[in-house]
């Protein structure tokens, strides 16, 4: 599954979701979540992750496979005990930095603000999205990798609700980047996820999934992290851009 910037950029516009376009390394992190498993737990890195930003006025545009869900180990042994976090689609302001993750290497870490989750502690092999079942806290909800040294296929233990890249060259581009940007705006996040969308039957795959993103920025800007299906990705990338 592949997207284009251009798809992407008119996609968070048309949610009037704020996307940079001006400035060096003025990111946009964008991850796009798999709906076609309808919730089902795969275990799999099934997700993507991106980030666009100009460059000496020309565009950049990387994807990466990742995973935006729990692995299959955490949802049958949370270590919470109200059950495994499963992040809810909201506005979260400031809460990201760079920072050490489990104090082990540097990653993209929930350290400035809190977060809303599911909990999930039903066992059923599906991710349980119930209102009643939301928590709010400093959870550690971070963007890292897997293993240091090999691509990884099963997510298992590596994401108890984090966003986890599986090639650890992949992650490394990515912090890479992320480290520049955060020489010309600062070292703080803030974050928007608005509502998945339901499950289409006989659509193609590329139209159920589901989007996911971040963006940085200094204490000045609005950055956002948002959460849309590719049917309105698709929809806003036909219509004309103001």
């Amino acid at each position: 599954m592949k997207f284009t910037r251009e798809q992407v950029e008119a996609a968070v516009k048309s949610k009037d979701y704020a996307y940079f376009t001006k400035g060096e390394f003025n990111v946009n992190i964008i991850g796009i979540r798999n709906s076609d498993t309808c919730n089902r737990i795969t275990n799999h890195y099934d997700d993507l992750i991106t980030i666009s930003y100009m460059k000496g006025n020309k565009w950049k545009y990387f994807q990466w496979p990742a995973t935006t869900d729990p692995g299959k180990y955490w949802m049958d042994h949370p270590l919470n005990n109200k059950g495994c976090a499963i992040l809810v689609p909201n506005q979260y302001s400031g809460v990201y930095e760079i920072d050490k993750h489990r104090g082990k290497y540097y990653a993209l870490c929930q350290r400035l603000g809190s977060v809303e989750v599911y909990r999930d502690g039903n066992e059923n092999d599906v991710y349980d999205l119930e209102p009643e079942e939301i928590d709010k806290g400093y959870f550690g909800i971070n963007i890292h990798r897997s293993s240091a040294y090999n691509t990884t296929t099963e997510i298992d233990k590596y994401s108890a609700g984090c966003q986890v890249f599986s090639n650890p060259l992949d992650f490394k581009e990515f912090m890479h980047i992320v480290k520049e940007a955060s020489r010309f705006w600062g070292n703080k996040y803030i974050n928007i996820i608005g509502s998945q969308q339901p499950h289409v039957k006989d659509k193609t795959e590329e139209d159920s999934l589901d989007i996911t993103g971040f963006a940085l920025a200094d204490d000045h800007e609005v950055t956002k992290k948002f959460f849309w299906s590719t049917d309105m990705i698709n929809e806003a990338y036909s219509m004309p851009m103001p």
